[in-house]
């Protein structure tokens, strides 16, 4: 179908999913989403979701206490104007798809509706990624001037996707499927790794389009095995570079030779400098480390937020909570948060290279997996900060807990406003969600009509922006199908590997005249 005959419909499919139009409109619309998988896609989606919803307000109506919460609560959403409260879009152009005010008003409803009814479900719980490369560290250290010592206490945590304040894209299955997966480990490496072609790599990806394990193989394709990486770090003659990058595959005590000789070299690159103190945090007490490198790295790169932001997590680990906040506001303040996507994929291809696979090949896989590693890094980091927002809340501090979760959900826009690859994106959104599922569980949080306006805003963005990377990874997908020649590959992965992915369909297209 035209996108121009999509556009007339597409208005039209809320209010077909709630109620029957009229004689003459309706059966011009149940022919064209027959003919159509995109509108019947969304229709159905709609469909379920007036169901979903009709459900929550029946259980609502049986199970919430009688408060005055609840009426205020409804007031707020009901007079919401939802103004963009945060851009979400990198400010870059983005293939993005159109919806209609229509679409809009019902799309936004719906997210504010659920994000109410989430305050009142009993047993609600946030899920989340689990990133294995971050461990979580209670409290157990210094405690600040005038802070109440409090006990430890564990948490429970899942390999499940976040949780759905926000209501769920029609590409969530999709983007379910594109999300990174921590089953990818440098220990199943295949053998051969290094007699990959092009063709081969292009094959899998076009394989990867329908079948998930296609997608894992490519993952593996583009580590470095433990072994081979532990050869590349003691060759003498090997270049920093390459070193680095197959320091990703080591344990962190090996890993932290490599980096600490690194930064020994080139003491004032800030990648390096987040590289070893996010090695320090896998290790045992390894805290002041890690935050004394979070801390060099914010002096030498002092717009990035995201230095702040593991300098916060080092310091709650040991038990520096005034500290801790301190960082979160400064890092609130900034723009933006760069997670040195591009310089992790630079030093990767020259690792994957010298473990004896082919340039083009090596540069060809780390183009399609760029940002894996970031992805479970800030996500983990993310998860780490509200586990502490949870231990703090726990115990009767819910200020510092609010503290922690606006801070993550504001971490969450940083990286998706400023992501140049989809990893990035799609990290910001996933952490986004997360801190507003807790947000919305906070009971202090939710009595003030304005934080309802908030948490509403971002329900909008947060489906807008999911429709929007749904879409970029449906047109990644479509262009993987055709058979592409040997310019345009290497075309896309220069462009990929000096721009981010982003805008290489964009990038691509512009070229061809399209």
């Amino acid at each position: 179908m035209n996108r121009e005959e999509c556009t007339k419909y597409r208005d039209r499919l809320p209010a077909l999913a709630e109620n029957p139009l009229g004689p003459e409109a309706e059966p011009s619309l149940l022919a064209h989403i027959r003919a159509c998988p995109h509108c019947a896609a969304e229709y159905a989606w709609l469909a379920s979701l007036c169901g979903e919803l009709e459900s929550m307000g029946d259980t609502a109506v049986k199970t919430v206490p009688a408060v005055d919460l609840t009426d205020n609560v409804m007031k707020a959403v009901a007079r919401l104007k939802r103004p963009r409260l945060v851009e979400l879009a990198p400010a870059r152009p983005r293939n993005q798809r159109r919806f209609g005010p229509a679409w809009w008003v019902a799309a936004s409803a719906a997210a504010a509706a659920i994000l109410v009814a989430a305050v009142w479900i009993a047993g609600y719980r946030a899920t989340r990624p689990q990133a294995p490369s971050l461990a979580v560290q209670t409290p157990s250290g210094p405690v600040a001037p005038g802070e109440a010592r409090v006990e430890p206490f564990k948490l429970a945590r899942t390999d499940q996707s976040p949780a759905e304040p926000v209501a769920a894209s029609p590409f969530q299955k999709l983007i379910d499927e594109m999300r990174p997966s921590s089953a990818a480990t440098p220990d199943v490496v295949p053998e051969t790794q290094a007699s990959l072609s092009v063709h081969e790599v292009l094959a899998a990806r076009k394989d990867a389009i329908t079948n998930p394990a296609a997608r894992l193989q490519l993952a593996r394709w583009a580590e470095i095995a433990v072994e081979k990486a532990r050869k590349l770090a003691a060759d003498p003659d090997l270049a920093m570079g390459a070193k680095i990058g197959a320091a990703e595959s080591l344990p962190p005590d090996e890993a932290e030779k490599i980096l600490l000789a690194a930064v020994q070299a080139d003491p004032d690159n800030p990648y390096l400098r987040s590289a070893l103190g996010n090695t320090y945090t896998q290790e045992a007490d390894g805290a002041p480390k890690a935050a004394a490198e979070f801390a060099a790295q914010a002096q030498l790169d002092p717009n990035n937020a995201l230095a702040y932001y593991q300098l916060a997590a080092s310091l709650f680990a040991q038990g520096d909570a005034e500290g801790a906040a301190s960082a979160l506001e400064t890092a609130q303040s900034l723009a933006e948060a760069n997670p040195y996507t591009q310089q992790a994929a630079g030093f990767q291809e020259q690792a994957l290279a010298e473990t004896g696979v082919a340039e083009e090949v090596a540069r060809l896989l780390v183009a399609l997996t760029a940002g894996t590693s970031q992805y479970g890094d800030l996500v983990g980091l993310g998860s780490q900060l509200i586990d502490y927002g949870k231990y703090y809340e726990q115990n009767g501090q819910t200020a510092l807990a609010e503290q922690i979760y606006n801070s993550v959900r504001i971490f969450g826009e940083q990286l998706a406003g400023n992501a140049v690859f989809a990893n990035e994106l799609l990290a910001g959104l996933d952490i986004q969600r997360e801190a507003v599922s807790v947000l919305a569980g906070l009971v202090e949080f939710m009595q003030e009509p304005q934080n309802v306006q908030l948490l509403a805003g971002q329900s909008e963005n947060l489906f807008d922006a999911l429709n929007s990377i749904g879409s970029f990874f449906t047109s990644l997908n479509d262009f993987f199908r055709d058979e592409l020649g040997a310019d345009v590959i290497a075309a896309f992965v220069d462009f990929v590997l000096g721009n981010g992915d982003l805008d290489v369909l964009d990038f691509l297209g512009n070229a061809a005249g399209l």
